[in-house]
């Protein structure tokens, strides 16, 4: 049972539904010889199902009928019995399988003895009896003879009762005979052989005994020096690989400290730039910021001293210029000095890129999501990185739409920028070896990301980066 179970496991894994179904039913069969014929009927049913459904010939149909008769036989529902051995009794007929039609018919002559119809099992079981007798099967021949013994001797034909249980005894008798006959003759025969096999042992024995004492003397000998071989052949080996793993050693070291110095100089010169952008920042803003400021006074109390000043178009033009002028200072000082950038963190920051965009007639979008806080010289090197793309994407093209997303997947930031512009070309683009396209590269390259570049031409551009954090 063990066995058929794991085997037709292995047939529904490799999806073999023909397999499947045959070794299901076989289970079924052996379930019936166990007396669990309620489960045996649920597997057979579910096997009888199955070879329907795989297109299987109809003696296999024909197989699950007859076990399912068995199976109704064995608890007593002979009506089920008897329309499960009709229908596997028709299937047979009409493949021609004469086998099946001999295993049916005995089964079923079986079942109108316990109906008490002797002459129908009496006519089964001679059919039966025919075809075993022509096919030479033994077992339903002893099968076919007790049932017509039973229904001959019900119906009073005690003569043909008496000829077929005779047969019936012969046919058992023999069989066990020769398979006891068969056993015996196979003893006796292992038996002479043995004895052989021991006489012509002990002659090589005494022969070879000499030849095996020398022979032990020289394997000892080949063994202790191949030992010996092999102990210093390792002793070589482990010595190289000792060196070999202390040189590998030391590389990973220096390479780990040169890359450790490599990260601190860049550190250091980030925290410099940010520091001198500070400075600039406050300049601009405190010292020209200020300036700007006092020159729109002083020029307004000009414009209230001087009747009809302001109704001059300089006058108009130069308060125009000197607003624009102060506009463009805060947005220099505050692209130097994000402000956003040290309250919000990095999404805050860049929402507010986003912002200015559609302040700048741009259709922009911003998305984040699952995002993990990061080191702060990292989240500066992120936000400069999305600042350059932006740049480029307001002076090169010419878009309308610029769509930005910010999201963490395992151990990893994703950060996809894309607008609907121009696009560009770009192999040609790396070719030329434009300083955009480098200094974003460089600058993924500095924080163990990668960036992929999705461009056509009147297509628009979109780019990927993922930056381990």
């Amino acid at each position: 049972m063990n066995y058929y179970e794991q085997a037709h496991a292995t047939a529904l894994q490799l999806k073999a539904l023909p397999n499947a179904a045959v070794i299901l039913s076989n289970k079924g069969n052996l379930l019936i010889k166990m007396n669990q014929l309620e489960e045996a009927l649920s597997v057979l049913q579910e096997s009888k199902q199955m070879k329907i459904d795989a297109g299987l010939p109809g003696r296999f149909i024909a197989g699950s009928d007859l076990n399912l008769g068995l199976a109704y036989f064995a608890m007593g529902e002979y009506d089920r019995a008897l329309e499960s051995y009709e229908s596997a009794l028709s299937l047979n007929q009409a493949n021609g399988n004469r086998q099946g039609v001999m295993e049916v018919l005995a089964e079923r002559g079986t079942l109108y003895n316990a109906y008490e119809k002797p002459r129908e099992a009496k006519e089964d079981c001679e059919e039966g009896k025919r075809i075993a007798l022509e096919v030479n099967d033994s077992e339903y021949l002893i099968k076919t003879c007790n049932c017509l013994y039973k229904a001959h001797n019900t119906l009073g034909n005690y003569k043909v009762s008496l000829e077929n249980h005779e047969l019936y005894t012969k046919i058992k008798d023999s069989v066990f005979s020769e398979k006891n006959i068969r056993k015996l003759t196979q003893a006796g025969m292992q038996y002479e052989f043995d004895k052989k096999e021991a006489e012509q042992d002990l002659i090589i024995e005494r022969k070879n005994r000499q030849k095996n004492q020398i022979l032990i003397g020289l394997i000892a000998l080949g063994i202790f020096a191949f030992t010996l071989f092999i102990f210093f052949r390792k002793r070589l080996k482990y010595q190289k690989t000792i060196a070999h793993q202390n040189e590998t050693l030391q590389k990973q070291k220096i390479t780990e400290l040169q890359q450790s110095h490599k990260l601190t100089a860049m550190s250091s010169m980030i925290e410099g730039q940010e520091a001198e952008r500070l400075r600039i920042a406050k300049d601009l803003h405190d010292s020209l910021g200020g300036l700007l400021s006092t020159v729109k006074a002083h020029f307004g109390k000009v414009q209230q001293e001087k009747e009809g000043l302001t109704e001059l178009p300089i006058t108009r033009k130069t308060n125009k210029l000197i607003d624009e002028a102060c506009i463009e200072v805060r947005r220099i000082s505050h692209n130097m000095m994000p402000h956003a950038l040290s309250i919000s963190g990095l999404e805050g920051a860049v929402q507010d890129i986003t912002e200015r965009l559609n302040d700048q007639g741009f259709e922009a979008t911003f998305e984040s999501s699952n995002l993990r806080k990061i080191e702060s010289t990292k989240e500066v090197m992120v936000y400069r990185l999305i600042q350059e793309i932006v740049s480029n994407i307001r002076k090169h093209a010419q878009a309308q739409r610029i769509f930005i997303q910010m999201f963490g997947h395992k151990n990893e930031m994703n950060l996809i920028i894309e607008d609907d512009g121009r696009g560009f070309d770009i192999k040609k683009a790396r070719a030329n070896g434009g300083l955009g396209l480098k200094s974003i590269n460089s600058r993924v390259a500095f924080l163990d990301g990668s960036i992929d570049w999705d461009s056509q031409i009147g297509a628009g551009t979109s780019v990927n980066i993922a930056i381990p954090v």
